[in-house]
C-alpha cells in the first residue's frame, strides 16, 4: 500500500525538525540551566565525571519538555485554522470600513495527525494558564506566529518541488543558465525553510518564564530539585539555620543533626554543595550546604497522604 505524500511530508518534516530541535534544545538546556545557577545565586563547585553527567542528563531532559512543548505548540497553531481565518475576515472588513488594502494572511490547512497532537498543546494552556493566566494570551499569540511559519514553510516547499520537477523534466526550453539560477533558487529557499524551522522552535522562548519552567521540571524529573522536603543538618550549618529563624522539629536523627520542615531544595547532585531555600517566599535568600552536612529525607507519596515519616536517605 502506497504511504500518502501528505503523511511522507509530515513524516519527514518531523524527522528533519527532531534533528535541529535536538540539537538546540540540547544547547539551549545548558544555558537554561547556567542561568538558572545564576537565578539562584550559585554555581556548583567540585564538579566530578558523575556530575558532568547529570548535567549531560539535565540538557537532554530539557530537550525533551522542550521538543514535546514546542511540537504541541505547533500542532495547536495549525488545528486552530478556524480561528485564524475568522480573525482574517475580521482584519478584512475593518481595513474595508478605513478604506484600506491589506493582503491576508495565508495559513496551512490542519491535517488530521495534528488533533491529536494538539491536545498536548491545549493541556499546556491549562496547566500553564492554572498558575499565571497573562501568560495564556502570550501562548495564544505564539500559537498564531507558529501557525504563519508553518504555512511559509509549506509554501518553501512547494517552490522547492516546482523547481526540482523542472530540473529533473529536461525541458529543452531550459537553458544552462536558467538551470543554474534555479539551483541558485532552491539552495536559497533550503536556507530559508531552515530558517523558518529554527524560527518556529524560538518562539517558545519568548514566552515569559516558559524556559524556566521547563528547567525546573528537567530538575524534578531528575530529583535535582525537591520543594518542600523535611531536611536533616549537622552543625555548624543547623545552627547557622536556627540563628537565621528556622525553628528544628523535636526529634532528629541523631546528636549532631536537627531536622527541619519545608525546606525547598533548589539544587542538589551536582557538585560539593546542596543548595537550600530556607524561606520559600523570599527564593534569592539561599544557602550552600556541604553534601556530608545534610540529609534529605525521601518525599513518598503515602507521605503526602498521610503525614507519616519515613527513613532517610543521602
Amino acid at each position: 500500500m502506497k504511504i500518502p505524500s501528505r503523511f511522507d511530508e509530515i513524516l519527514e518534516t518531523v524527522i528533519k525538525s527532531f534533528g535541529i530541535a535536538s540539537r538546540l534544545g540540547i544547547v539551549l538546556g545548558g544555558l537554561a540551566l547556567l542561568s538558572y545557577c545564576y537565578q539562584i545565586g550559585y554555581f556548583p563547585e567540585g564538579i566530578s565525571a558523575g556530575d558532568t553527567i547529570a548535567l549531560i542528563f539535565v540538557s537532554i531532559a530539557f530537550a525533551v519538555l522542550y521538543i514535546i512543548f514546542s511540537a504541541s505548540l505547533y500542532a495547536l497553531g495549525i488545528s486552530l485554522y478556524p480561528l485564524w481565518i475568522l480573525l482574517n475576515k475580521l482584519f478584512l472588513f475593518i481595513a474595508k470600513i478605513r478604506n484600506k488594502k491589506i493582503t491576508p494572511v495565508e495559513y496551512l490547512k490542519p491535517d488530521p495527525s495534528f488533533i491529536g497532537f494538539s491536545l498536548v498543546g491545549i493541556l499546556f494552556v491549562f496547566l500553564v494558564g492554572l498558575s499565571e493566566k497573562s501568560i495564556v494570551i502570550t501562548m495564544v499569540i505564539c500559537c498564531w506566529m507558529l501557525a504563519i511559519s508553518a504555512a511559509n514553510r509549506k509554501k518553501i516547499a512547494t517552490q522547492i518541488s516546482d523547481i526540482e520537477l523542472t530540473l529533473s523534466s529536461n525541458i529543452l526550453n531550459v537553458s544552462e543558465h536558467q538551470k543554474t539560477e534555479l539551483k541558485k533558487n532552491k539552495a536559497l529557499l533550503k536556507k530559508m525553510k531552515i530558517q523558518q524551522t529554527t524560527f518556529a522552535l524560538l518562539i517558545p522562548l519568548f514566552l515569559g518564564g516558559m524556559s524556566e519552567k521547563i528547567v525546573n521540571g528537567s530538575l524534578n524529573i531528575l530529583s535535582l530539585k525537591a520543594p518542600s522536603v523535611t531536611i536533616h543538618v549537622k552543625k555548624p550549618h543547623s545552627n547557622l539555620l536556627e540563628n537565621l529563624g528556622l525553628k528544628p522539629v523535636e526529634k532528629s536523627i541523631g546528636p549532631d543533626y536537627k531536622t527541619f520542615k519545608g525546606i525547598d531544595i533548589l539544587l542538589r547532585g551536582i557538585g560539593k554543595n546542596t543548595v537550600v531555600a530556607p524561606f520559600p517566599l523570599t527564593p534569592k535568600f539561599n544557602i550552600a550546604i556541604p553534601n556530608e552536612n545534610i540529609i534529605i529525607q525521601k518525599k513518598r507519596l503515602s507521605e503526602n497522604k498521610n503525614n507519616k515519616s519515613h527513613p532517610t536517605e543521602k
